[in-house]
């Protein structure tokens, strides 16, 4: 019966004539999505070189991602597949995204076609799919189905009557969290973009606008409260705990509630200076377009809040909606004690529809005042966003030239290293333990490109100029891509206890002859001396 019900909606969804605006809004979505993906990404879509994460080639660590709360994402792959695919996994990646974006531009009211364009493609190109491509392909699909989820969740609080609505949205909020935490953040700021724009529509009384806020927080805890009761079955049913790892959710929480309230200012502090400060992976231009930008946005909230004469309690609530917007995109700072990097930060570019809809409005309604130049802001937001878009494609397709470079050249250096390996008789290929002393990082196989400074602030792209970061990825790279297992040593403590051996501490570091010898039925590999 469901289904019944859905296929006619579509049908009349693409048929009817008052429909035909959200049709075309729905084309332009999925056209600066994939468009734009394509200029970024295809790199990355039609290529492999797995470093760092994504040297896991074919995902063996179901029972680990469940132990980071993560208990959707064994259900996920069993579906799509456990072998790590480049193009599948961009084909759903824009699939998710591109709904994602219809479902932001519906609910914020959006109907220029070429906002709702230009969206999709800042939403397709930032940093942070730059990273997921880059180093974390296992996932990138995921964090995408989490952004339609928190959208989905969102449209159902908003859409949907009460009764329905907020168990629908629940649940939505419980798979995105079950799936990739971080993006419960984009469901905080489109929630808060909402009140802003009920506010400045006018029309709703105080009473209705704080139900409507109360109704969404409902929704996030309904959420949250579902995901951790499900998670805690899940974990004891597979007989597992939270991992204790710093993006594990057993580091949630605080000692205090000074502690707490020190990471709010930190959380905005952070958010305007991912955007407003110049740093190594902002490129001049970009970091000009973001500060124009957001002097846009603040000077046509500034016309739409006091020269349009708002009431007193609509001014109260989208001046409130508007000053939280920056800590309820980066709310996952302040939910994790600070911990924060380039994968989390997805919600941040939501900002970019803030912008966009505010300076939109207040150049429609100064246009219908036959105000002179009233939509030479909005051209100006159109023109900044184009530079961003060029910036973005610059800086996807140099971070994949980057990786496919540190690729090539660890691939060298790992067969020199088996070489001089394998040529010792007493090893056994699969069998002798290898012990890699030192980090690659700081080796001869993570040598500085010049060039390529802009990298080291996006999470899993830089990494030392190695593809392999810590000894887990040895084994996977070994397995998978030279297809010659190597029994690597992953104990941390007992690697530190071996490479404090003085006749260990005194070997030469790789390439220079004798970096690798036999010790006591452990063939030792020193790549790098060692603190201590």
């Amino acid at each position: 019966m469901e289904q019944t019900r859905c296929g006619k909606w579509f049908l009349r969804f693409m048929q009817s004539k008052e429909d035909a605006p959200r049709r075309a809004n729905l084309l332009a979505a999925y056209a600066g999505t994939v468009l734009f993906a394509f200029a970024a990404h295809a790199f990355a879509f039609f290529n492999y070189y797995p470093t760092h994460d994504a040297t896991k080639v074919v995902i063996d660590d179901q029972l680990f991602q469940c132990s980071l709360g993560r208990f959707l994402q064994p259900v996920y792959t069993a579906v799509r597949g456990i072998i790590v695919s480049p193009w599948p996994i961009a084909l759903l990646f824009m699939l998710f995204l591109g709904g994602a974006v219809y479902l932001i531009a519906e609910l914020l009211g959006i109907r220029q076609n070429w906002i709702t364009f230009i969206l999709g493609g800042l939403l397709a190109s930032n940093i942070t799919t730059v990273c997921a491509f880059a180093a974390y392909l296992n996932w990138a699909d995921m964090y995408m189905l989490a952004l339609l989820l928190a959208c989905a969740g969102v449209w159902c609080a908003e859409r949907l009557p009460l009764k329905t609505g907020l168990p629908a949205a629940a649940l939505c909020f419980m798979a995105l969290l079950a799936l990739y935490q971080c993006y419960i953040a984009a469901a905080v700021g489109l929630y808060l973009l909402l009140i802003l724009k009920k506010a400045l529509d006018g029309g709703h009384t105080p009473a209705a606008l704080f139900f409507t806020g109360v109704k969404y927080v409902a929704s996030l805890l309904l959420g949250g409260g579902l995901y951790y009761l499900v998670m805690k079955l899940v974990l004891l049913a597979l007989g597992l705990s939270l991992a204790d790892r710093e993006n594990g959710l057993a580091k949630l929480g605080y000692t205090g509630l000074g502690e707490f309230l020190k990471m709010i200012p930190a959380a905005y502090s952070q958010f305007f200076s991912f955007f407003l400060k110049k740093q190594s992976y902002i490129s001049i231009p970009a970091w000009g377009a973001h500060v124009v930008l957001f002097l846009l946005a603040v000077g046509a909230f500034g016309w739409l809040l006091w020269a349009r004469r708002k009431k007193p309690a609509d001014m109260c609530f989208a001046l409130l909606a508007f000053l939280l917007l920056p800590l309820g995109l980066n709310i996952i700072q302040v939910m994790s004690d600070g911990y924060l990097h380039t994968l989390m930060i997805y919600a941040f570019f939501l900002s970019y529809a803030a912008v966009l809809i505010l300076v939109g409005r207040a150049s429609r309604e100064r246009a219908a005042e036959k105000r002179p130049h009233a939509k030479l802001p909005l051209l100006l937001c159109g023109v900044l966003c184009a530079v961003l878009l060029y910036e973005n494609v610059l800086y996807a397709n140099g971070a994949y030239t980057y990786k496919k470079l540190t690729y090539d050249s660890t691939l060298s250096a790992m067969t020199r290293i088996m070489d001089h390996v394998e040529s010792d008789p007493a090893y056994v290929p699969g069998e002798t333990e290898v012990a890699f002393i030192g980090e690659f990082s700081d080796s001869a196989l993570g040598s500085d490109r010049p060039g390529f400074v802009q990298y080291k602030g996006a999470t899993g792209v830089y990494c030392g100029g190695s593809a392999l970061t810590y000894p887990k990825t040895v084994i996977d790279y070994s397995t998978y891509i030279l297809g010659d297992p190597i029994c690597t040593i992953t104990d941390s403590a007992r690697i530190s206890a071996l490479a404090a051996q003085s006749d260990i501490a005194g070997m030469p570091c790789y390439p220079a002859a004798g970096f690798c010898e036999m010790k006591d039925g452990v063939m030792i590999v020193k790549l790098a001396q060692t603190e201590g």
